[in-house]
């Protein structure tokens, strides 16, 4: 399965991008499903007692991307790619880290990491501030990075930008599974 990763820390347009490129992917008849992100779930249910239990959230994700390969989607659109687990927990636990891009590597990745425009950032439902965002926004490339996972930068709400590079990924990666 191919997994669409939006990459950014909070409140940079993740979940805005993903559903204007699933909206687009469906309307072009791929097989493409969006998955959610567990943690704002979380945070709309009032449960903040979990929200930094990083274990939990990687294996709820994950749980989602796998029940989607397993029902033959071919395209998952993630605004909550699970190597964010990794930026956010707190132990910093090189175990939790090593299981989570061992499972983010099982699929056929196209990530994306958003730039911030921070007139656009709002402290509503979100647990961190502009600035520990900012910081997040950084460590996400260098997670990235030094796990030698290629990514594009792309503007907020840039669907056109995301829908060119899929296209060439997306016929690399065809090719490349009938060779």
């Amino acid at each position: 399965m191919i997994c669409l990763n939006f990459f950014g820390g909070a409140g940079i347009g993740k979940s805005t991008l993903a559903a204007k490129t699933f909206a687009t992917l469906k309307e072009l008849g791929y097989r493409v499903e969006q998955t959610g992100e567990y943690a704002k779930e979380l945070i709309y249910e009032d449960s903040m007692r979990v929200i930094h239990d990083q274990l939990y959230l990687f294996a709820e994700q994950e749980h989602r991307l796998r029940c989607l390969e397993e029902s033959g989607v071919e395209i998952a659109v993630c605004d909550s790619p699970t190597p964010l687990s990794i930026v956010y927990d707190i132990d910093r636990d090189p175990v939790l880290a090593t299981l989570i891009m061992k499972r983010f590597e099982h699929y056929q990745n196209i990530n994306f990491i958003i730039q911030r425009d921070c007139s656009m950032f709002r402290e509503e439902d979100r647990i961190d501030t502009l600035r520990s965002a900012s910081l997040k926004d950084l460590e996400i490339s260098q997670l990235l990075r030094a796990h030698g996972d290629k990514y594009f930068t792309v503007e907020p709400g840039d669907v056109d930008a995301v829908m060119k590079h899929f296209r060439l990924i997306y016929e690399y990666l065809i090719v490349d599974l009938f060779v």
